[in-house]
């Protein structure tokens, strides 16, 4: 007998090269596509100065591929992908090469967008400008050097001002997915530790965000438990200083594309509205405020779940406790936000207080924290509550 399925939509993703070597396989994307100016938007990995950046750069010279070069050294502001949007019309780029963590490839993925657009990004940002993008772009290879947002997979680029008035805010449209992802797990392995386990958790909370989504969809369930599955003995393994265990970065990466793809299709919650808030109001690393929240987040969810006698909500957090801990207590609905807990602290993830958030900051964090996308209600009494606790 055949079931009926509820409808739903899933965005496109873009042509995937997983655990491939990233120089060679840049330039033959490069030469099937006959581009001959490039921009190559990079991070200090692949600085024209090191031995990788060098490397890519002399090697497209071979076949007559023009690179210019553009270094992201933060979360990229609407005048940082101005500025790259005028270099590429004034020099005639016809393609867009980004290298990097998740602030690398926004920013690659904006300034292509922005290449065919006059005028700043900030009128085009979600809750910030008035204009809507038609979604022409420079073709973009995403080449992701950390295992964490899944940029290389997403419709949006994150953009960002910090301090008072600062915000977060996505350049979207569903014809910004780059053009290749080129996904080496090897890149990562000379990422800093912390910064590894960041990103890791970021991914890790697009996951579970996207699972319990009310946006969820059988695709989207499908992807997230096969990335879900072993993840924590693998960021386990990177935290315990095996940095260079090749089946963990080969699994953090693949995890960090899955729920890039996921999160565009079903949504994230609570703990990445406060990335977006906390993000735009202090200087904190995103991964960071991902990991520090998630598990109370979790643990808040899971209580209002009981209360209002959620049970879908709930199996989906067991069910999400037993990929990650398959000797979880299945009659504990709080195993999950215990595994959670158990993970920050072996990772030994900070609290907000780290970055010089204080408790006289909550009532500007929750005003400015939108809810929405949760699987039950949540009000500003919980987000002040869980601030709270992780400050």
């Amino acid at each position: 007998m055949l079931h009926t399925l509820a409808s739903f939509e899933f965005s496109p993703t873009p042509k995937i090269l997983f655990g491939v070597p990233a120089q060679a396989t840049i330039i033959n994307e490069l030469k099937q596509r006959a581009i001959s100016n490039l921009l190559l938007v990079h991070g200090s990995l692949f600085d024209p100065g090191s031995p990788r950046g060098s490397g890519l750069i002399a090697e497209c010279k071979v076949f007559h591929i023009t690179v210019h070069t553009m270094l992201i050294s933060q979360e990229p502001s609407p005048a940082v992908i101005d500025t790259g949007a005028t270099m590429c019309r004034e020099m005639k780029i016809e393609a867009v090469c980004s290298i990097g963590g998740g602030s690398v490839l926004d920013a690659g993925k904006a300034i292509a967008a922005m290449a065919t657009q006059p005028g700043s990004v900030i009128h085009y940002l979600d809750d910030v400008g008035t204009k809507m993008h038609p979604g022409t772009t420079l073709p973009l290879i995403a080449v992701p050097t950390t295992a964490g947002t899944g940029s290389e997979a997403t419709k949006n680029a994150v953009i960002s001002t910090i301090g008072e008035g600062g915000f977060k805010k996505s350049l979207r449209h569903n014809n910004f997915v780059p053009a290749v992802a080129i996904v080496d797990p090897t890149l990562a392995f000379t990422c800093p530790l912390d910064t590894s386990l960041a990103c890791a958790m970021d991914a890790l909370t697009q996951l579970i965000e996207s699972y319990v989504s009310p946006r969820a969809t059988p695709l989207t369930d499908a992807l997230i438990e096969h990335a879900l599955n072993d993840i924590v003995l693998h960021i386990q393994a990177i935290a315990s200083g095996d940095e260079e265990n090749l089946p963990a970065r080969t699994k953090l990466a693949y995890a960090a594309m899955i729920s890039g793809i996921t999160l565009a299709n079903a949504g994230l919650g609570l703990v990445h509205a406060f990335g977006s808030s906390l993000g735009g109001l202090f200087t904190i690393p995103h991964g960071v405020v991902c990991a520090t929240l998630l598990p109370c987040i979790t643990r808040t969810i899971i209580t209002q779940a009981i209360e209002s006698n959620h049970t879908a909500t709930l199996d989906r957090y067991a069910t999400i406790a037993y990929l990650l801990d398959p000797t979880s207590d299945s009659d504990n609905p709080y195993a999950c936000a215990d595994i959670l807990d158990m993970l920050i602290d072996f990772c030994e993830i900070p609290k907000l207080s780290h970055f010089g958030i204080v408790f006289g900051d909550i009532p500007l964090i929750v005003a400015a924290t939108h809810l929405k996308n949760n699987p039950v209600t949540l009000t500003q009494d919980h987000c002040t509550k869980i601030l709270y606790a992780r400050i």
